[in-house]
């Protein structure tokens, strides 16, 4: 079930070279492709991640997990649509990692979902890359996804507020 009733999507093939291929929801809404890449894994999302699928996205991070992969790389390049679910899955997966020492990082995201990110205020919990090479090396600085402006000068921007003082934004 999708939040656009009108509109099939389906989701695109994915690379061969991955390990194993998993597609999830009634209107295979969510193409998953998970293998092993360096010392982690590569999990790549094409379709949509929504409440529908994201059971089956636990499901599979929680398998990858278990074997071992808690270094993990998401690459959403072709994820079209994530909603509240979605990004509450990314997050008990990220939880996932980190309870097992390991990470989670997002590569090429598309800028759509990069703003849901920041608006969020999940821009500090999940540094966005531009490739799978990057994420995993951590030698690039992350797309930027932080929600506090910054003015010339290094200075944050401050509003005032009616009920309290100036603070951050």
């Amino acid at each position: 079930m999708t939040v656009f009733p009108n509109r099939q999507v389906l989701a695109r093939p994915v690379p061969s070279a991955f390990g194993h291929t998993r597609t999830h929801g009634p209107g295979r809404q969510l193409t998953l492709a998970v293998g092993p890449f360096r010392d982690g894994a590569v999990l790549a999302l094409s379709g949509e991640l929504d409440v529908a699928v994201a059971a089956g996205f636990d499901a599979d991070v929680n398998a990858a997990v278990a074997q071992g992969m808690v270094r993990l790389v998401l690459d959403l390049s072709d994820l079209d649509f994530c909603d509240c679910c979605g990004l509450s899955a990314l997050v008990r997966a990220r939880r996932l990692a980190l309870e097992r020492h390991g990470w989670v990082r997002l590569a090429r995201v598309p800028p759509r979902l990069t703003r849901i990110i920041r608006i969020a205020g999940l821009g500090s919990a999940f540094p966005c890359y531009p490739s799978v090479d990057d994420a995993f090396d951590n030698t690039q600085r992350p797309i930027r996804t932080s929600t506090r402006a910054r003015l010339a000068g290094g200075s944050a921007l401050r509003v005032q507020r009616p009920d309290s003082g100036a603070k951050p934004l």
